[in-house]
Order: structure tokens, then sequence, then C-alpha cells
């Protein structure tokens, strides 16, 4: 059998982040790998240190800049570290470059162009970072406009194959519940356009009667965020029954007295708790989300990070079962919850210390 993990969902395999095991003779295609060559360079050295070549036994050996000749891996604190112990995933996902699987759907194509542009660091733990390409004109925006419109062909087959992991259904059963043809239904999933162009919006009717909840397509021209908008705040900035707050605020101190996401995240950067945790448990500015995330993905990334990137060491801090967190937010839901840090997050910059700027 042949092991390997999912990162999209897989009807009758298995959901994004699960290991699978397969036969050989169950697979029908194969494709080489594509990039990733420098993520086995940076996972080496933090596992191995620097290798070397020994000319006179004819040998490779690896060696660090370690004082005490432990093998300690110099981290961007100045302190050595041991990582030849870490979880290869670990330091995959900490100190490699990203995947860029999905990226459309995750980032304001806006922020994506001028991050292209001129990139600013965004994990800063890294001790490699991406260049600056130079790109003529036009160039940037092609690229950026390429991973949106991405994201908007791979939506269809991302939608059937969730809806069909959320029903539980064989690609029979699902056939028998929708009132469609099997073979329609596994062409949607497969993102064959005729099928998906003739057939989609009866299968989005079929998921809209079983109440089923994804989020919408990219938008590549324009999107808003709602969530800034004045219709929107007018709800945000009322006080929340049981609390002194208003939603917004309430985010905050979900965010940091809840999950207390400050002990992993940079917030308009200061480092996390402190300087609390090391460098291998930092993560990204939350301050840079409004501009950086789209609220769709977001949303979906809160209830249940391995699943949106498989791999990531970021928990899912709200169970859809039952609310944590009461005490912070009186009879709420964790839906509730989900949506009061969003509004903190994509109107953080307009918080006061005492409560909310008037703008």
């Amino acid at each position: 059998e042949i092991g390997f993990r999912l990162l999209e969902p897989a009807p009758g395999v298995g959901e994004p982040g699960e290991t699978v095991f397969v036969s050989p003779d169950s697979i029908r295609g194969l494709n080489g790998p594509w990039g990733g060559n420098f993520v086995r360079i940076v996972t080496d050295y933090y596992l191995n240190g620097q290798e070397l070549y020994d000319a006179e036994s004819d040998e490779y050996f690896y060696v660090t800049a370690d004082p005490n000749e432990e093998g300690a891996i110099e981290d961007v604190d100045g302190e050595w570290r041991y990582f030849g112990e870490e979880p290869y995933d670990k330091l995959r996902w900490t100190y490699a470059p990203p995947v860029l699987y999905a990226e459309g759907h995750k980032l304001h194509k806006n922020w994506f162009y001028e991050f292209l542009r001129a990139p600013v660091p965004l994990r800063q733990q890294m001790r490699v970072k991406m260049p600056s390409f130079h790109y003529d004109e036009g160039e940037a925006g092609a690229v950026a406009a390429a991973f949106a419109h991405r994201a908007v062909q791979a939506w269809p087959s991302l939608f059937a194959r969730e809806l069909r992991l959320a029903e539980g259904k064989s690609l029979e059963e699902m056939a028998e519940a929708a009132g469609m043809p099997a073979a329609v239904i596994a062409g949607i999933e497969q993102g064959d356009q005729v099928a998906t162009a003739a057939n989609l919006p009866d299968l989005l009717a079929y998921a809209e009667s079983v109440n089923f909840v994804h989020s919408p397509p990219v938008d590549p021209a324009f999107e808003a965020i709602a969530r800034r908008q004045p219709e929107h705040l007018a709800g945000a900035y009322q006080t929340v029954p049981g609390t002194d707050q208003n939603r917004i605020s309430l985010g905050h101190t979900l965010a940091a007295e809840g999950p207390q996401c400050f002990q992993c995240h940079f917030y308009k950067g200061e480092a996390p708790a402190g300087g609390s945790v090391d460098p291998i448990a930092w993560a990204p500015d939350l301050f840079l989300t409004r501009e950086r995330l789209r609220p769709d993905w977001t949303w979906e990334w809160l209830w249940n990070p391995g699943r949106k990137y498989p791999g990531t060491a970021m928990p899912a801090n709200f169970d859809p079962d039952k609310a944590q967190y009461l005490e912070i937010y009186p009879d709420s839901t964790s839906a509730d919850q989900v949506n009061a840090v969003l509004d903190w997050l994509y109107n953080s910059d307009r918080e006061a210390v005492n409560g909310l700027a008037a703008q």
C-alpha cells in the first residue's frame, strides 16, 4: 500500500488532513511533484544541519555552527535549539515556504498583488524570505489574477465533494437523494466543465434543501468586506447582552482570553505574549488579517484549520457542537463567538483603547 495525506476532500477516500493508504492498482493517474524543492533543503537543514563532503573518506556528513557541537541550530531570536527530534511536518510548516494550494481561495487579490510587487515578512521565524522579482508592467497583476481565477474554476468541484462528504453518502446514494444521474455528480466532482455548466444549479438547490453551508466562490474582480460595511457595523457597535462590550471589542477579548491567540500570533508587530514562546510556535500578525485574508476563507479556517491547511500547527479552537468560553460571551453559540472574533479581526484598525474609534 501507498500512504499519503489528503490536501483536498475526496469522497469515498477521506477528508483533508487524513493520512490514507491505497493499493497501487487503485491509482488511476500520477503526476510528478510540482515545486517544493526548497522545502526539502530547509527541513533537512533544521533536522540535520549543513551537508558536507569529505573527499578523503568519500563520505557525506552533517555539521552545524553550534558552539557546543551538539547539532543545535541558531533561531531568529539568537537562541540555539536542537530540532533533530521535531516532526518533519512541524518544521516544514514552520520554517519552509508555504504550500500554494488553494491560495486563490485564501488571499485578497489586491493584497496578493501588492505582496508580489513588494514582499513583506509574514512569518517572523523564517530565516529565508521571498525575493523581489521586479515584475514588468502587468505581470504581478496577472499572477494574482491567475490564482483568483483558478479558485473560481475549482470551486464547483470542491463544493460538490465537500457536500458529499458532509452527507456521508456514496455516489449512488447522493444521486438518488439529489435526483440527478450519478455520472453527472461524478462529472462535477471531477471538474468536468460541461457537466458543471448544465447541472450545478440543481446540485446547489439540493444543497440548500439540506441546509449545507459552504463559502461562496471567489469574485476575481472586486470583493467587498461585508464586516466593514456600515450596515453590519451598526449591529457590531451595539453592546452585547450580558457584557459591557460591543461585538468587536468582545471579539478581541475572546481572542485574548479564550483560545489565547496572542500566545502564538504577532499583533501590530509585537512578538507573541511578550516573547514567552519559542519561534517554532510563532504565527502571522493578526493585524494584517483584514487586508490579507478573505473573510469566507477565514471563517472556515477558524472552525477547522487542519482541514483548510493539512499539517498546520493551528488547533481547532471552537467546538461546533458545544460552545466554550461562555464566561467571556454568555448565552452564546460557537458561531456567535467565531463571528465576534471575525468582527474584531476585520475591524481591528478601528478599535481604540476604551471602545471604538468614531469612524
